[in-house]
């Protein structure tokens, strides 16, 4: 009986079926460990633990409250299931290249924090908070994410006490820089827009969208900015957040997207629609924000893509 039980055990290690012994380990351990408590080499043994502990049921899957933007982001990253499937491959050290990375950042940054894939997990993992350590740990490998600029961040913030001050700001600055260095508009110099040679690529690239079509409406009254809560919140917004509503709009019609990518109000925006509703030429401001964020998360992407290179 030993010897069968001992082959049987040889036999799950070895195979896929490992998980039959480590979902009731990983049961048993999250139900007496608190993350707050631990060492940290513990909390790391565990999360190695979960990966074999995952049964690949898809629960987590079916309830993850954005599984359904996959539909438009063509990243399977941003699924529970596929993630632990990518994360397990890491652990066996399997390299991935800077655009695997950022793909895997990009799937572990949209996750919402709404504890749903841990609550329904039948092997208890805590998946919550392997995605918030898998994340901080690859964003100190210093991979461009612009989702750390944006209100996305929130739960970041709320997890500060536990990141070193030295890390924090890392992922933030070597966004920044990437932003800056992706951004080669001929229309700018230093501060100084030079109208004369506008690059019209971006605000073509709006007119052409759904969302950007009102884009022409606007009449820089500045209701938009009125209406703000950001720039209502902040001492000094045209200096502290660089452009305000009404000006990116405006540097958006004249074709200035690179300017509207740098600025701290972009990133800041909280899409609460204030904006959009004040406007009395029915310019959909709050969209435009958000298609210019996406412009420029692209322009991020294939400035990494291009492992780095200046844009063409």
């Amino acid at each position: 009986k030993i010897r069968h039980f001992v082959t049987f055990v040889l036999f799950s290690i070895f195979t896929k079926l490992f998980h039959l012994l480590a979902s009731p380990l990983s049961l048993l351990v999250n139900s007496v460990m608190d993350d707050a408590y631990s060492d940290p080499t513990n909390v790391a043994t565990r999360q190695a633990m979960e990966l074999d502990a995952c049964t690949h049921c898809g629960l987590c899957t079916q309830v993850c409250a954005i599984a359904v933007a996959v539909y438009n982001i063509p990243n399977l990253n941003i699924l529970p299931s596929e993630k632990i499937s990518h994360l397990k491959s890491v652990a066996n050290k399997n390299h991935l290249s800077t655009a695997e990375v950022s793909q895997l950042l990009e799937g572990l940054y949209l996750c919402t924090n709404c504890h749903r894939c841990t609550d329904v997990c039948p092997s208890g993992i805590n998946l919550q908070n392997m995605w918030f350590r898998v994340r901080e740990a690859y964003l100190t490998k210093g991979v461009p994410e612009p989702l750390t600029l944006t209100p996305f961040s929130f739960f970041r913030g709320l997890k500060q006490d536990g990141i070193p001050d030295s890390i924090f700001q890392v992922p933030v600055s070597k966004t920044r820089e990437a932003i800056e260095a992706s951004c080669a508009s001929p229309g700018i110099e230093g501060n100084t827009v030079i109208l004369k040679s506008l690059d019209q690529k971006g605000k073509l690239s709006l007119l052409n969208s759904e969302r950007g079509r009102s884009l022409s409406y606007c009449y820089t009254c500045t209701t938009c900015s009125s209406a703000c809560p950001v720039a209502r919140a902040v001492e000094n917004a045209p200096g502290t957040l660089g452009l305000l509503p009404h000006q990116i709009i405006r540097a958006a019609n004249l074709g200035v997207t690179d300017m509207v990518f740098r600025s701290e109000m972009l990133w800041s925006c909280l899409s609460c629609y204030m904006c959009q509703d004040a406007c009395p030429q029915g310019v959909r401001v709050a969209d435009i924000i958000s298609e210019l964020k996406i412009m420029a998360t692209e322009q991020v992407k294939q400035f990494i893509s291009n492992g780095g290179k200046e844009l063409l």
